[in-house]
């Protein structure tokens, strides 16, 4: 019986220092500061420099996992490099592949990055680029080492506003492996920054996710002129919309007054938007003329969605894939 027990306890005792053995050995990574310039011209070499700090859990050698995150349109991944420099030697950095992974819980290292540590501000339209040390660093246990990770990359050709990111981690302890333990990487996102000297207005990634529609006045009801502008650029994500450099747009739409639902769906001179250049269109429509109820028609909902001519290409609301609603909020 005494030797039973003494079993149980035994294993008991492994159950309980096992996680602190893994706890003791991890490495805890820090990104102390990021160099990086506070605005770029479209095209422009960009010279980054990533201060980081690294206090071993055990002497070992990892490779040392970096990830930068950028606008899609930068192309970071083919537009630039990474080296790193330490008191315990120097290095290049080369592109993370899948077969650097250390699990296979995630897709790719940047997917398992964006989930775990999302994008920023940014509302889309960028995204992680992972490197990793062509080879293992070799560092002593509780002796800290301070490096820098040089990045070079190349601005790209739009005006935006963004917010870019870094991450460190390792191959041994960090990304891929350890993902709970949160000293096993480090992230910082820096201040926005802004991107001039292209031709397209300012994409502001930092800003709230663009809106194709505006709806004036700001307080109305259901039984008001209403003015609908449209914005064909502004689309899911802060892509363009399919009606993009459309030549003529047409309103779609579907009331209900009175139990009574009617709806005006053909290309004519009513339902046809005013273009006011720049792929932004807008249409006044009173909505019983609209539709063709009668003075005292009590309107109680209105939908909507954007057209071409033939009615092929139709863009409804991004944020819900239905059509827009118009909802009455007079106060009067």
């Amino acid at each position: 019986m005494k030797n039973k027990f003494n079993k149980i306890s035994k294993k008991r005792i492994k159950v309980i220092l096992l996680p602190l053995f893994f706890l003791i050995l991890s490495m805890c990574m820090t990104i102390t500061g990021v160099i990086q310039p506070e605005s770029a011209v479209i095209g422009e070499q960009m010279d980054i420099s990533v201060n980081v700090k690294i206090l071993p859990g055990e002497s070992n050698a990892y490779n040392l996992v970096f990830g930068f995150l950028a606008p899609i349109s930068w192309e970071a991944k083919a537009n630039s490099t990474a080296t790193y420099t330490s008191p315990v030697g120097n290095g290049t950095l080369r592109l993370a592949t899948a077969n650097d992974l250390a699990t296979n819980t995630f897709n790719t290292w940047s997917k398992e990055i964006e989930d775990k540590v999302g994008i920023g501000e940014n509302y889309g339209l960028v995204k992680w680029v992972v490197f990793i040390s062509e080879e293992p660093i070799a560092v002593e246990e509780n002796v800290e080492v301070n490096g820098i990770v040089h990045l070079t990359t190349k601005v790209g050709s739009e005006n935006l506003k963004t917010q870019l990111g870094y991450i460190i981690a390792n191959k041994g302890y960090g990304i891929g492996l350890d993902f709970n333990n949160a000293k096993a990487y480090h992230t910082k996102f820096t201040p926005c920054m802004e991107v001039t000297g292209g031709n397209n207005s300012l994409i502001d990634l930092c800003g709230p996710l663009p809106f194709p529609v505006v709806v004036k006045p700001a307080e109305y009801s259901l039984n008001d002129v209403i003015n609908i502008s449209f914005d064909a650029s502004k689309g899911a994500l802060g892509q363009p919309t399919d009606l993009f450099g459309a030549e003529k747009v047409y309103l779609c739409a579907t009331a209900t007054a009175d139990g009574e639902t009617k709806e005006v769906c053909q290309a004519s001179a009513a339902s046809m938007l005013k273009n006011i250049g720049n792929d932004k269109w807008e249409i006044s429509i009173w909505a019983k003329q609209f539709f063709d109820f009668d003075l005292d028609a009590d309107i109680t909902s209105i939908t909507y969605k954007f057209t071409n001519e033939t009615g092929d290409v139709i863009v409804t609301n991004p944020d819900t894939g239905e059509d827009f609603e118009l909802i009455a909020n007079c106060s009067n």
